[in-house]
């Protein structure tokens, strides 16, 4: 992410901060004590052995599935890489827009998983608090947090997905902001605009204006009448992936994902998610 300027979108910090942030991080202190006690206490050490290794082996897990989704993800034949500072020139107060592309997809769902995931398995509380099953919240905010990921991944391109900047296209980024007026009154920038994916470039390179062109609504997100004559919206190169046709009704510039790799993420995601647990749970780290 650091190397090609990519950050997620507005409305994926927002998740992060509030609803796993705050809302999620509350319902974590809602498990009760258990009424016995245990034979081995609670460590108060920071930088005891416990702790250390219940923090260590989750990171390594999460960073090595996410190296694996990354590598497989550029293997596709479709996967179009994306610089959006230098190769389309998005300035910096466009930062909401920087993960429109499939890094940025990539990013998000891993974020919103990894961080569901740790919040729900350091609530275990090991031998000292009730079942985390007796703890509503931490439950209900947990199986909506995965089914949110689930529907990103698996939903074809909608103006809900196009919020959070996720497996979206061209005209549903802009169908988002009539569909959610109150959302693009308080977006910064996201919510209703066009979308500015990996295709964008090869319009641009063929405008070859001063300063670079970039989809504006003012003009329906589309390039100028000599570029659309020569790259119109249903060329290869702009309505699919780097030219491959990915999923159908996928239109203009996009993040959408093939259905083979949408699968294939969801059961990289699944075994990371398992082993998280079962590291927590059983290997008593």
């Amino acid at each position: 992410m650091i190397d090609n300027n990519i950050t997620p979108g507005e409305w994926i910090w927002l998740i992060k901060d509030i609803f796993l942030g705050i809302l999620v991080t509350f319902y974590m202190t809602r498990s009760r004590a258990l009424p016995r006690l245990k034979k081995i206490r609670p460590t108060a050490s920071l930088l005891g052995y416990r702790t250390v290794l219940s923090i260590a082996s989750q990171v390594l897990l999460v960073l090595l599935f996410y190296i694996m989704a990354l590598f497989l993800m550029k293997g596709q034949e479709w996967y179009d890489p994306l610089n959006p500072v230098f190769d389309i020139s998005i300035s910096a107060h466009l930062w909401m827009l920087k993960g429109d592309n499939y890094d940025g997809t990539l990013a998000s769902v891993f974020m919103i998983v990894i961080l569901a995931n740790c919040s729900y398995i350091y609530t275990y509380g090991g031998d000292f608090r009730k079942c985390v099953l007796h703890n509503l919240g931490i439950n209900v905010t947990y199986l909506a947090s995965l089914t949110l990921v689930a529907g990103f991944i698996l939903a074809p391109p909608n103006p809900w997905n196009c919020i959070f900047r996720v497996s979206c296209d061209a005209p549903n980024s802009v169908a988002a902001g009539q569909l959610f007026p109150f959302l693009q009154h308080i977006s910064v920038g996201g919510v209703g605009k066009c979308f500015l994916g990996p295709q964008v470039k090869y319009w641009q390179q063929h405008a070859a204006t001063d300063p670079p062109w970039l989809p504006s609504t003012d003009t329906n997100c589309l390039p100028p009448a000599a570029t659309l004559a020569a790259l119109p919206l249903d060329d290869p190169r702009i309505s699919t992936g780097k030219g491959f046709t990915v999923i159908d009704h996928c239109v203009g510039p996009n993040n959408c994902l093939s259905v083979e790799f949408q699968w294939i993420l969801i059961g990289l995601l699944s075994t990371m998610t398992f082993l998280q647990h079962f590291i927590m749970k059983f290997a008593r780290v």
